[in-house]
């Protein structure tokens, strides 16, 4: 059975942070500081010497040079260092994570809580990644437990309810006073007909004809919308919507960044019927209670320890 999260607790041998003498620090209980602490606690409890894998690192940073997106001379750098292991024997084995709001952890990913019951995440909303450790760290935290018949227990998984909600993302763009499916390049059949459907319809299928995937010919983001989806597109929804997003016009942004986060229109020949809901956050898990912020509270809860975390620390 996984362990029952615990009250927050201060280090027993120090009340003032002059007091603290440890061979690592984490500073803050964000998301950021909470996965230093499991990454650490991980490496810590491995034998020593640790090898760093820097092989795997050069090799990602050597593919991005060769794509002009750092300094080409990388391996220069490359013989200048070369991969030795880590050891940790000798040194000070000892960490502690420090969090200064005594409510525990969570940071700027906290959720606030109104004296009438309401809850406001205040940093990110809704999660989602490829990172299969951080998943499975996050779903864990919450998961609940049940005891089986014969004495054992197991977690509640999706199907079973548990901690989690899953929902299918249902997102919409207001437009003109109507209502269109996002993203919206994919959904401009829910447009009602008039000028707005017709330049985007129109646009979109001379992009379509003279559109290829060397995304990297485009000079900026603009030149990427106006490539792929037209200029119908780009001024009805593209250019505003990114700019409300990003703080910048579509001519400041670049294109290396796009990936799956910028849907590419649907085929005029599509139904719609076909298309598959699109996007990495297509479907998406929330907590059932307590906000995004019980997220990073059970995380903490189940995997540091009490004499490794300090909350209300004033540093």
């Amino acid at each position: 059975m996984p362990p029952k999260p615990s009250s927050p607790a201060a280090p027993s041998d120090a009340d003032t942070a002059a007091d603290i003498h440890v061979g690592v620090l984490v500073v803050g209980g964000g998301p950021c500081g909470i996965g230093a602490a499991l990454r650490l606690r991980r490496l810590l409890d491995l034998p020593s010497p640790l090898p760093l894998p820097v092989a795997d690192a050069w090799d990602v940073l050597e593919a991005a040079a060769a794509r002009g997106w750092v300094p080409s001379d990388l391996p220069e750098l490359r013989r200048r260092s070369p991969h030795r292991p880590i050891s940790l024997d000798g040194c000070d084995r000892s960490w502690l994570l420090v969090e200064s709001s005594p409510e525990g952890p969570g940071g700027l990913a906290s959720t606030a809580e109104t004296p009438e019951g309401f809850l406001f995440d205040l940093g990110g909303h809704v999660l989602f990644s490829h990172y299969r450790f951080a998943d499975e760290v996050m779903w864990h935290g919450l998961a609940e437990v049940e005891e089986l018949a014969d004495g054992s227990w197991r977690e509640r998984g999706y199907e079973g309810g548990g901690a989690w909600n899953v929902h299918a993302r249902k997102s919409f763009v207001c437009t003109r006073g109507q209502r269109v499916r996002y993203p919206f390049q994919r959904y401009l059949e829910d447009l009602r007909e008039g000028k707005t459907k017709t330049e985007c319809q129109e646009g979109l299928k001379e992009a379509q004809k003279s559109c290829n995937d060397d995304d990297e010919k485009c000079e900026n983001f603009d030149q990427w919308i106006l490539k792929t989806m037209g200029r119908g597109v780009a001024n009805h929804f593209m250019r505003p919507y990114n700019f409300k997003v990003w703080g910048y016009p579509t001519t400041q942004l670049g294109v290396t960044w796009l990936g799956e986060r910028v849907a590419r229109p649907a085929l005029a020949s599509a139904p719609a019927s076909a298309r598959k809901n699109w996007g990495p956050n297509a479907t998406f898990a929330f907590p059932r209670r307590g906000g995004t912020g019980a997220i990073w509270r059970g995380v903490a809860a189940r995997n540091l320890p009490p004499r490794n975390r300090w909350y209300g620390a004033d540093l």
